[in-house]
């Protein structure tokens, strides 16, 4: 196999790998094994509210640029508004449910000795960047979750880094059924189900990427 062929390959396995392509500064084994407990951080920072991407977003701004991704998102700024409405009527805490599974994963993982709320050595901290649904495909939006993640001492000192954007460019592992926003309405019982979904999945590759 020639060396260009084999790096492509060793790229594109590194990509589909979980957390690989997001991991900004790796976990050095010494470190790791040197932590006897760590914590993840209460507070998780939220943007001040959930994006929507529909179809009209995205073909205004295919066929008329910036102009017309901007009049797109002026025509679906009611279901922006529904689905924001959504999140905060049936207390679908996004944040919450992303802490929970990172720390349940983080414990099960097994790479630290202990997992606990005070009195650590370092410090994991969840930053969500972006969370709503997205169209693709021509299909009903899907859930969009991206987040960083930083393990950190007291001092500051940065142990690791990772960002985890699902779906992402490559796949999106999520099983819930694409759904709109009035869907949603009906049955909001399936919005927080497929948040959970993807959450579940982001915080598998967060604790991945530590192996990474």
């Amino acid at each position: 196999m020639k060396p260009r062929y084999v790096l492509t390959l060793a790229l594109v396995l590194c990509v589909l790998a979980a957390g690989c392509a997001g991991v900004r500064t790796p976990l050095k084994e010494q470190d790791r094994t040197a932590l006897r407990a760590v914590c993840v951080d209460r507070q998780v920072v939220m943007p001040d509210s959930a994006s929507y991407y529909g179809h009209l977003d995205g073909m205004g701004g295919a066929a008329f640029g910036i102009a017309g991704n901007m009049t797109g998102r002026v025509l679906e700024e009611p279901d922006r508004i529904a689905l924001n409405t959504l999140f905060v009527e049936h207390r679908i805490d996004v944040a919450g449910m992303l802490r929970d599974g990172f720390k349940t994963r983080l414990a099960e993982s097994g790479l630290f000795a202990r997992v606990q709320d005070e009195g650590c050595e370092a410090t994991f901290r969840i930053t969500v960047e972006k969370y709503g649904l997205v169209a693709r495909n021509f299909s009903p939006p899907i859930p969009q979750v991206w987040a960083s993640f930083v393990l950190a001492r007291p001092d500051g000192t940065v142990l690791w880094e990772i960002r985890v954007k699902q779906p992402d460019e490559f796949n999106f592992e999520n099983t819930a059924p694409p759904m709109t926003v009035d869907e949603y309405r009906k049955n909001p019982e399936a919005l927080r189900q497929a948040f959970q979904g993807v959450l579940d999945i982001v915080a598998r590759k967060s604790v991945a990427g530590l192996r990474s």
